[in-house]
């Protein structure tokens, strides 16, 4: 089970990628970037969870403990909204908006400034 430290270090990796040109350049990479979105909103669930020392195995675990624990429970609506447009992305090929792209951002917006 990684560490608090070692989920920090990986949301702050994910967020460097997203800060990359390409993303920004045209919308044929959006897909990625919401997933990776959602993989940055991950690892700020995870490292908030191993505080409590459990270890999630699986997203429905994970969305069952973000429901239920403080602080996490505030952020629960954007968490799944970033967890359900990922599984979008990656298995039925959605070719995101702008404007779905930029409230995608404001979700992980919130889920950030809560715990990163």
């Amino acid at each position: 089970m990684p560490l608090t430290a070692e989920h920090q270090k990986q949301y702050k990796h994910n967020i460097k990628l997203l800060s990359h040109d390409v993303f920004e350049a045209n919308d044929v990479y959006w897909d990625w970037y919401v997933t990776i979105l959602f993989y940055s909103a991950l690892h700020l669930a995870e490292k908030e969870i191993s505080k409590s020392a459990i270890e999630v195995k699986t997203h429905n675990e994970r969305l069952k403990y973000i429901a239920r624990l403080d602080p996490l429970n505030k952020i629960s609506y954007e968490y799944y909204h970033l967890y359900n447009q990922s599984r979008r992305a990656r298995y039925e090929c959605v070719v995101f908006t702008k404007k779905e792209l930029d409230e995608l951002k404001v979700n992980f917006s919130k889920i950030e400034k809560l715990l990163a």
